[in-house]
């Protein structure tokens, strides 16, 4: 999720086993395992690392330059690149599997990220969520087979990327079989968790699974801050269950912030606190007033576009040198570049790069925008979902409105996140409140076109 220098995935890392190449429209797609990051490639580059996966890439050149449609001096620079990410190796060999599928030009074959909440039921009642919550797991809800099938499905269509989340994912009876199904199918899973029901017991288990990075809800840097938010006591109780987690040898464990009005001024407390507990990250997020869920009702706790920038730049002026790595999000959705033709003039990211599957098997671009239309995999395959149902299918063809149409900032934001839109009682196809339109061009931060998703 940060720029790199060049078109490339910027890593320190070699190839890993597990790494992908997946053919597209515009190119290719390059999962690295190690970073769990994708890379968007053009033409050129994926005629080359295909060859170099029967071959030498420079032999492969040498027989064909002209195939390559670049020059020589391009094509050496681009090796060098593709060295140093690792996804060539010091005999110009590529290590990765490649995906080939027989998808549409309209969409990616899988998405990049799929969202999977597990189960409705949750131990919290937070003011700010945007879940339906129930005390008890939901009749509707996804059984262990079909949970299993859907991870199947991802590995097959290289979509390996899946944030793991609820409710509360750990209150599925079946969550430790759900665990095992990741690893056997290949996927890096963050489980996002409000930490509350971590134990010694699990939290060793849990840092022993296949389980990528553990994103504990932390919604203030103390008690008063975060319990007004999630109940009496659950501070102290997330804090043990993050301790927990990193004496068991959990190597990846974040703070997961929602920014709202009351903990806005408080950010650069996360510093101090991350280094005690030893957290990897601290990231980020504003407070999204939604349709669903308790976020409907949470006026309290909006806080608009400028103050929040303001506050990720006092937080980031603050943060120590020694302190955990911060993810300073903007809160408008990223988009990958034109030339690669994946999201439309007008949307976010939802339906194009990333999936939700809701608890009772919908399958929707975004898990804040529910349509009764939307469809199931209770009926249909997660691929079939994906390519062909219309409400997802939808979101690739907004039309968008004058005002986006007319700012000079459109390419970038694309008209913003259509939840916040529809949260604050707007069409699909009009502006996010939070869209840089609404700030002077002074105050929006520098946002540069990313070539690494993920």
């Amino acid at each position: 999720m940060v720029a790199a220098a060049s078109p490339i995935l910027s890593s320190e890392s070699a190839a890993q086993p597990g790494d992908l190449l997946r053919i597209e429209h515009f190119g290719s797609l390059y999962y690295h395992r190690r970073t769990a990051r994708f890379a968007l490639l053009p033409p050129h580059l994926t005629r080359l690392l295909l060859d170099a996966t029967r071959g030498n890439a420079l032999e492969a050149y040498a027989r064909d330059p002209k195939g390559y449609d670049v020059d020589e001096e391009t094509l050496i620079r681009d090796i060098e690149g593709l060295l140093h990410d690792g996804m060539l190796d010091e005999g110009f060999r590529c290590h990765a599997r490649v995906l080939h599928h027989n998808g549409s030009h309209a969409a990616l074959t899988g998405p990049l990220i799929t969202h999977i909440q597990l189960t409705r039921a949750c131990n919290l009642r937070c003011t700010h969520c945007f879940v339906d919550i129930t005390p008890k797991p939901d009749p509707h809800e996804l059984s262990t087979a079909q949970m299993l099938s859907l991870f199947a499905e991802l590995e097959t269509l290289g979509s390996p990327v899946v944030v793991l989340a609820g409710g509360e994912p750990m209150l599925r009876r079946d969550f430790w079989e759900l665990v095992a199904g990741v690893g056997r199918h290949g996927l890096d899973a963050s489980l996002c968790t409000n930490g509350t029901l971590i134990t010694e017991e699990n939290a060793a288990r849990l840092a022993a699974s296949p389980i990528r990075e553990y994103s504990i809800s932390l919604d203030g840097p103390d008690a008063p801050t975060h319990d007004t938010i999630r109940g009496a006591g659950r501070f102290e109780q997330a804090l043990r269950g993050i301790r927990l987690l990193r004496a068991a040898g959990a190597k990846d464990v974040q703070f997961r912030v929602t920014v709202t009005s009351g903990n806005a001024d408080r950010l650069g407390d996360y510093a101090t606190l991350g280094r005690e507990l030893g957290v990897t990250r601290v990231a980020f997020k504003p407070f999204r007033q939604t349709e669903t869920g308790a976020a409907q009702h949470a006026d309290g706790l909006y806080i608009d576009r400028l103050s929040y920038l303001r506050a990720m730049e006092r937080a980031k002026a603050a943060w120590p040198s020694d302190g955990p790595p911060a993810q300073w999000g903007d809160g408008i959705p990223t988009r990958t570049p034109e030339w690669a033709g994946i999201i439309p003039p007008f949307g976010c990211v939802g339906g194009t790069t990333s999936a939700s599957v809701m608890y009772d098997g919908r399958v929707v671009s975004c898990g804040f925008v529910l349509d009764p239309q939307d469809w199931s995999l209770h009926a249909h395959s997660f691929t079939s979902c994906w390519r062909e149902a219309p409400t997802i299918r939808s979101w690739r063809t907004f039309t968008g409105n004058d005002q986006c149409g007319s700012c000079e900032n459109f390419t970038v934001c694309g008209g913003g996140c259509r939840a916040r839109a529809t949260g604050a009682g707007r069409t699909l196809n009009e502006p996010d409140p939070w869209a840089d339109c609404t700030v002077d061009p002074s105050e929006r931060p520098s946002r540069k076109r990313l070539h690494v998703i993920a």
